[in-house]
């Protein structure tokens, strides 16, 4: 082998290399692109999940709130019954000192 015919085959050997490089990131770029969709569609739906976890701790704090709420109404809705009660006959005192006693008990356990 000559060194003309050793320069020729490294030289060969260098473009088939080049070439062989050329063809793996054309194939790299067309996995890439094959895989876009499916890479979008995780990050949605990690996103999505994320989303919908604090929503549900969010619905679940309102829940908590609104049966506090309805205790806090159910209490003053007995309170003035039990005010009207004795207003109207001026003897209902037990049910205002049960009224009392439960918005009491309420407001300290609040």
């Amino acid at each position: 082998m000559t060194v003309a015919e050793a320069g020729t085959l490294f030289m060969e050997m260098c473009v088939g290399i080049a070439a062989l490089g050329a063809a793996v990131t054309y194939v790299l770029k067309v996995i890439g692109v094959l895989q876009a969709p499916e890479k979008k569609q995780n990050a949605a739906i990690e996103d999505h999940e994320k989303r919908i976890k604090r929503l549900e701790e969010k619905v679940d704090t309102d829940f908590k709130n609104i049966q506090e709420i309805q205790a806090e109404i159910k209490i003053m809705l007995a309170a003035t019954l039990a005010t009207v009660k004795h207003q109207l006959n001026g003897n209902d005192t037990k049910s205002l000192e049960s009224a009392r006693d439960k918005l009491e008990e309420y407001l300290i356990n609040k």
